[in-house]
């Protein structure tokens, strides 16, 4: 059982106090995601609340069960339910700040963890000197053998 069911039950059984602590915790995130996407304060509002009914109904489904974290659940039901709305007001292909489509939770808990990682990376790769950083470079990006590297950097 995911630690999150605490959550799923409180918005199922309409518990004040969860309810609270979701909008309070999630819906600013929520409404920044809009807005980083042509969105206003709020069209986030209103898809936060449309993002809890969706999940409101999955969640009473029979063969429901959480598998990821809530907030990987709503922001993945939020994206897929923005990506709709903007492409109906563009007529053309929408592409979000993410850069990725998901299919499902696990689409989602991967993106997260893909980001994560990334910026870890990123992180990191700041803190090589100019030196090490031309190394990787010309290693990963431009395939060069060790003895053409060795070459090339004297």
């Amino acid at each position: 059982m995911h630690e999150d069911n605490r959550l799923i039950k409180g918005l199922v059984n309409n518990q004040r106090p969860v309810l609270e602590e979701i909008y309070q915790t999630y819906q600013p995130k929520i409404i920044r995601f809009v807005q980083s996407n042509s969105g206003s304060r709020i069209e986030g509002e209103d898809l936060f609340q449309e993002a809890l009914m969706v999940l409101f109904y999955k969640s009473r489904q029979a063969d429901f069960q959480l598998t990821s974290s809530f907030y990987s659940l709503l922001y993945g039901i939020c994206r897929n339910l923005w990506l709709k709305k903007l492409r109906k007001k563009s007529r053309k292909e929408v592409t979000l700040s993410e850069d990725q489509e998901y299919k499902d939770e696990q689409d989602i808990e991967q993106h997260i963890f893909l980001r994560e990682r990334r910026s870890l990376i990123t992180e990191k790769w700041k803190q090589l000197t100019g030196r090490c950083q031309k190394i990787m470079h010309l290693f990963y990006q431009e395939r060069k053998k060790m003895a053409e590297i060795a070459t090339v950097m004297g």
